[in-house]
């Protein structure tokens, strides 16, 4: 129990405790960055903050970006950051939410070919790419 008292308060564990909560399920994520699991967030009524330290699937954030492109037009970093960053898990420090969101754009703009950088490398501006 005092365990996951300082899981939930975001203290650090060891690696130890880390994985005595592991083996008996009742945490997620990678250390540090832990969080309860959906069975104790269900226990203790804490579902919605588990789906926000769990955050979504790649192909969801994906998504959205790909409709703010469709919807507005070719899109600046400053407003996927501003459509993303609130939607990223709350586990997450800021630079860590800025890095998953170029390792998205990266990933869409080489492996899955969706959008481009019609701008520069300091300014980019992405666009769909039409196929």
């Amino acid at each position: 129990m005092i365990l996951l008292d300082r899981v939930q308060k975001q203290k650090l564990l060891s690696s130890s405790e880390i994985k005595l909560l592991r083996a008996k399920k009742l945490i997620e994520g990678r250390a540090p960055n832990v969080y309860i699991s959906a069975k104790v967030a269900d226990l203790v009524g804490q579902q919605a903050a588990y789906i926000r330290n769990r955050g979504s699937d790649k192909a969801h954030y994906k998504q959205l970006i790909l409709d703010l492109i469709h919807t507005f037009g070719p899109a600046t970093r400053q407003q996927i950051n501003e459509l993303l960053l609130s939607k990223l898990p709350e586990v997450l420090s800021e630079p860590q939410k800025l890095n998953k969101i170029s390792n998205l754009l990266t990933e869409m703009a080489h492996k899955d070919r969706t959008i481009r950088n019609e701008g520069s490398d300091t300014r980019p501006r992405w666009s769909l790419i039409i196929s």
